[in-house]
């Protein structure tokens, strides 16, 4: 029994060393470009008829049973990004306690043979003392901002330890760590936040259930260049909470009303009209409101109503109606009369102007502007811009500042001093070669002082 458990404590061990591992990572990078270029060559989102006609009945079937029809919204699509992103996290964990020693508890001591091996090295002789030779090395390294330190070798020796850019060390963990903390806020904003999209026109009241408040729209007004494309609209919103005002604020195009953890952004716009239906015999009145391509169906009667279009500023012209311009100067609509779903005929009438029908009067009575916004809660955002400052950061460690450790061996040689220096950078190599130099340039100045 106990030699069973042992066995399944190291199945459990190499599983859990493989996925945390360099290989798995590179595995699951790997799946995960193939799958991501699946979903680029695949057209997503499509009925069946789409890709039975581009495919295959067979392929077709394939594509919607595994999922390929909306890949990057699949459950294995999901979970192969939440094991890439375990995967990079336990990686990064396991590199933690190596990269800190590196950083912050290296191994100092060295021997001169040791010293001579570095790729950037060299020796001097110098007519200086042991105590001026090491003040006058200290000070060159702590004018380039290094950190120093004056430790002993093993052969009991001086030794000057230089180090500077400690924290480069830790650039590519940063890096790696932010990607799983943005992928994590995208996720949790899509888990825990809400979009959603309402229209109103001036003097509306929408409640929108999902934040739990209301928006009333005051006013609404757009702005047109010579041209008459727009140039901003403008939406005046007040919400209302606990049967009270709560804030009121004017939005436009990025420019977003706040409340609440909850973002209003103007969205677009369009034109709702008025259409009411009476009946002549019993004077009952029905007043519906429609926007472009809406439709109406009497609840009673086998009567539809179908909004066409609505032209604010009419003019009829070879090519057919048209917009003047996006006022409305010479307001009209055209709409259909449906009858036991047959069409009894199209209309193009103007604002009050009706149509008898049977019974019935019909006609479009009014229109206003509306307005369109998007409503966003998104908890993952700060979670997000964290990750992204995290990711700045990481790369600016990883890119701009090389962990470099440089020593100086100082060995007194009669009334002389001999300095063997060694060092060593983790990237960039030029930015040692030239200090090395000018270390070089250094020695040799002291040297010819203490000769003349």
């Amino acid at each position: 029994m106990e030699n069973k458990d042992k066995k399944d404590e190291t199945i459990y061990y190499d599983i859990v060393k493989f996925f945390s591992s360099m290989k798995c990572g590179i595995i699951l990078l790997i799946l995960f470009a193939i799958v991501s270029s699946l979903g680029s060559f695949v057209p997503q989102e499509k009925p069946f008829q789409v890709y039975e006609e581009r495919y295959s009945d067979v392929v077709a079937n394939i594509i919607l049973t595994v999922g390929l029809d909306n890949v990057f919204e699949a459950w294995w699509f999901i979970v192969l990004v939440a094991t890439l992103c375990a995967n990079i996290f336990f990686c990064s964990l396991n590199r933690l306690p190596k990269l800190y020693k590196m950083a912050f508890k290296p191994n100092k001591t060295i021997t001169k043979e040791n010293i001579k091996k570095f790729k950037y090295s060299l020796i001097k002789d110098l007519n200086d003392d042991t105590t001026k030779t090491i003040n006058q090395v200290k000070s060159y390294f702590e004018k380039q901002r290094y950190r120093t330190e004056v430790i002993k070798s093993e052969d009991d020796k001086k030794v000057i330890l230089a180090e500077k850019g400690r924290l480069g060390y830790f650039g590519s963990f940063l890096t790696h760590l932010s990607f799983v903390i943005i992928i994590f806020g995208f996720a949790f904003g899509n888990i825990a936040g809400f979009e959603d999209f309402i229209t109103g026109k001036p003097g509306d009241k929408v409640y929108i259930e999902k934040a739990g408040f209301s928006i009333k729209v005051d006013d609404f007004q757009v702005d047109f260049r010579d041209d008459y494309s727009v140039d901003q609209y403008y939406s005046n919103l007040t919400v209302k909470a606990g049967g009270e005002e709560q804030k009121s604020d004017e939005i436009y195009v990025n420019n977003p009303l706040r409340f609440d953890g909850v973002n209003l952004y103007q969205s677009s716009y369009g034109w709702e009209t008025e259409f009411t239906i009476e009946n002549q015999e019993t004077d009952f009145i029905d007043t519906v409101y429609l926007r472009e391509q809406g439709v109406f169906e009497h609840p009673y009667e086998n009567l539809v109503v179908f909004l066409q279009s609505f032209y604010p500023d009419y003019a009829k012209t070879l090519a057919g109606p048209r917009n003047r311009s996006p006022e409305p100067n010479n307001p009209r609509f055209v709409w259909t009369l449906y009858e036991n779903q047959q069409p009894v005929d199209t209309f193009l009438t103007s604002p009050g102007e009706t149509v008898e029908f049977d019974n019935f009067k019909l006609g479009f009575t009014d229109y206003d502007r509306f307005t369109g916004l998007r409503v966003v809660h998104d908890p993952g955002i700060p979670i997000f811009f964290f990750g992204s400052a995290l990711m700045l950061v990481g790369l600016g460690l990883s890119f701009y500042l090389y962990p470099r450790r440089v020593w100086a061996y100082i060995e007194p040689k009669d009334s002389r001093t001999k300095v063997i220096v060694g060092g060593k950078s983790l990237k960039d190599e030029t930015v040692i070669k030239n200090e090395f130099n000018n270390l070089v340039n250094k020695l040799d100045e002291a040297g010819d002082k203490n000769d003349s």
